[in-house]
């Protein structure tokens, strides 16, 4: 069924705000309960009945942007998304707003999510720096970011790739979680070999 997004164009900044962030926190608390129950905590019967178009539709819109946000995490995604859904300037400055602020927490839980697969892995990685340029009435602003590329082949042997861009912040915290898993990891090794032992 086809889609029409360009409904989001005429909806007033608090309900793209509202739909936006909902739709994010599914997909963020992936990590803590899975996709359906999250799904059924978040876009309760309150949540759509805010909206001027019918709750069939509204699910529709909603399916699809969570499949959106559960592959796509870098801002050049998106750009290219509402490009070709011929959304305006508004819904995309807005969209890129909230996507912005929960970036690397999105990042997190569809990292887990892959890695919760049974048997899924991470093939293949790549990185690279992307300058950012914004103007803005004041002043003309340029920033690096990280780009962070990972392809994860699924328990059914798909190849799905995972695109994050990260500031200089989102990057310390970025390597601060993976040292943190790395330690806990190596703990649980450490557990496993010590019980293997007892049992020996």
């Amino acid at each position: 069924m086809a889609v029409n997004f360009q409904q989001l164009n005429e909806w007033t900044n608090d309900l793209l705000n509202e739909f936006f962030n909902r739709i994010l926190d599914v997909c963020c608390d992936m990590y803590v309960i899975d996709l359906q129950q999250s799904k059924q905590y978040y876009l309760d019967d309150q949540f759509y009945n805010q909206f001027p178009i019918d709750k069939d539709t509204l699910i529709i819109l909603s399916e699809h942007m969570i499949q959106f946000f559960l592959t796509n995490v870098s801002q050049d995604s998106l750009n290219d998304f509402t490009k070709k859904e011929e959304l305006d300037e508004n819904v995309t400055r807005i969209a890129t707003e909230c996507l912005r602020i929960r970036r690397l927490q999105l990042f997190k839980a569809i990292a887990f999510r892959a890695a919760s697969s049974r048997h899924g892995y991470l093939d293949n990685y790549d990185w690279s720096l992307v300058q950012v340029v914004c103007n803005d009435q004041m002043a003309s602003m340029q920033s690096l970011l990280v780009k962070l590329t990972l392809v994860i082949v699924g328990a059914d042997q798909q190849r799905r790739t995972l695109s994050i861009e990260m500031n200089k912040l989102e990057l310390s915290s970025f390597i601060q979680i993976l040292q943190l898993a790395e330690k806990d990891l190596q703990e649980q090794l450490l557990c496993k070999d010590v019980a293997n032992l007892i049992v020996a």
